[in-house]
């Protein structure tokens, strides 16, 4: 075969790549809004902003404050409302510094002065 006929059998191959990779991107097209429509009927709108003004409400999710058992006891009683079984929740201990409030007094020259502190993370721990 010459080179004029390998040009011209390269070029003739062109349309069928060309359609291969219409009909490959139409499918995934179809995969993808069977996909998005899947992910609404599980996961409707209404439902996930529930799920978010829920978990919103809880404050702070911090490790150590109560934003983070609430958090985690509505996690586990969804899987349970879904029938997930073998649900295990572990424990651990972390550094996590909890503001409870605190202010420092000072004394002397006549009211003195109160000063708000905060909790501060301890070094390394992030």
């Amino acid at each position: 075969m010459s080179t004029a006929s390998a040009e011209v059998a390269k070029i003739a191959k062109w349309p069928v790549a060309a359609a291969v990779l219409c009909l490959t991107q139409a499918s995934l097209c179809a995969a993808e809004v069977g996909m998005e429509e899947r992910l609404r009927r599980l996961a409707p709108v209404s439902r996930v902003k529930e799920t978010v003004e829920s978990f919103s409400g809880f404050g702070s999710r911090v490790a150590g404050y109560p934003g983070a058992k609430k958090a985690a006891l509505h996690v586990q009683q969804s899987f349970t409302e879904i029938d997930l079984e073998s649900i295990t929740v572990h424990k651990y201990d972390v550094s996590i510094p909890v503001e409870k409030g605190g202010h420092l007094q000072l004394e002397g020259g006549g009211e003195g002065e109160r000063i708000r502190l905060f909790g501060l993370w301890p070094n390394l721990v992030r």
